[in-house]
């Protein structure tokens, strides 16, 4: 694989260019290997593995060279029920994008060009099972963590919003959900819930243990889904837990909920699928501040026309 990244930058004072961030250019070149080791124990039993490694050489000698192993596993049941048990575990990291680096400077925002990159291991580990019983269900559960070094992160500074590294960060978490189809899928029902613990994992005792901006720990959504022929009516209920603004978690932001929901239609005419789709975003009117400072819209009303289709029979 390669990729070139280019920034051309700069700005007009009395119609003459002057430079501002100056003109940049990353080639990067990588090598990507993946393999799939198959084994069936038995006519029920079947084991994966899937090796992979990637090496990223970048020309930034602050970057230079990334190496990163993975593998992952997967044992799956196919009977009477379905399901698999299956994990990762892997290096990984993440290089400053031009946007994180360069990031034009307003009254609000900037970039830092003195980012490193992040580095770090992460894994996780869960199941899912799928049965009939009263319609059909999946159940599925996912245990996830990472330790990262330089974590790059988008936070509040003295004065603007601006991306720093953080020297260790450690999350962990559970994801959960569940998924019911009942009457022919005529209807559909799905919850889920994570559990997330985001923390600075650092030396800096204004910081270490803290809890990293923006990360709620504890999220779950419930989705109800009618449909029948071309009409479709979907609602749902989403929850965000308390997070905080700051790094010192000083400043806590309330938790909020929202409930959206929409109408669709999808006749064809003229072998053309006409979809029509009523939506409501935001239903109970609530204000609501996602980001400090920046609420979203109130109730909010939205009526979509698209098309779909095909030309066929031209030579």
């Amino acid at each position: 694989e390669f990729r070139q990244d280019k920034l051309t930058s700069g700005y007009f004072v009395n119609g003459l260019s002057q430079p501002f961030y100056g003109d940049h250019q990353r080639n990067v070149n990588s090598l990507y290997f993946q393999d799939d080791w198959k084994y069936e124990l038995n006519s029920i039993w079947k084991l994966n593995l899937v090796p992979a490694v990637r090496l990223d050489n970048y020309p930034e000698a602050s970057i230079g060279s990334q190496f990163s192993p993975k593998i992952g596993i997967n044992l799956s049941h196919d009977e009477i029920w379905r399901g698999s048990v299956r994990g990762n575990v892997g290096k990984v990291y993440r290089a400053p994008t031009y946007n994180d680096l360069y990031w034009p400077e307003d009254s609000f925002t900037k970039g830092n060009p003195n980012l490193r990159p992040e580095k770090g291991l992460t894994y996780d580990f869960g199941f899912i099972v799928q049965f009939k019983a009263v319609g059909s269900w999946s159940v599925e559960s996912t245990y996830f963590a990472s330790m990262l070094e330089d974590l790059i992160l988008w936070a509040p500074g003295a004065v603007k919003w601006m991306p720093t590294n953080i020297a260790k960060a450690k999350t962990t978490g559970i994801e959960s959900k569940v998924v019911w189809h009942v009457f022919d899928s005529f209807l559909n029902l799905q919850a889920s819930y994570t559990n997330m613990s985001a923390k600075d994992d650092g030396n800096d005792p204004t910081t270490s243990g803290k809890y990293l901006i923006y990360r709620p720990k504890d999220q779950y959504n419930l989705g109800l889904n009618l449909s029948y022929g071309i009409g479709s009516f979907n609602i749902f209920y989403n929850f965000v837990g308390k997070r905080f603004h700051d790094a010192q978690n000083t400043i806590e932001l309330s938790s909020y909920s929202l409930i959206n929901a929409n109408i669709g239609v999808s006749p064809k005419i003229f072998g053309v699928n006409l979809n029509l789709r009523l939506e409501g975003n935001n239903l109970g009117n609530k204000e609501i501040q996602i980001t400090q400072g920046t609420p979203i819209p109130g109730r909010e009303i939205r009526f979509s026309v698209g098309l779909a289709g095909s030309i066929t029979g031209l030579n």
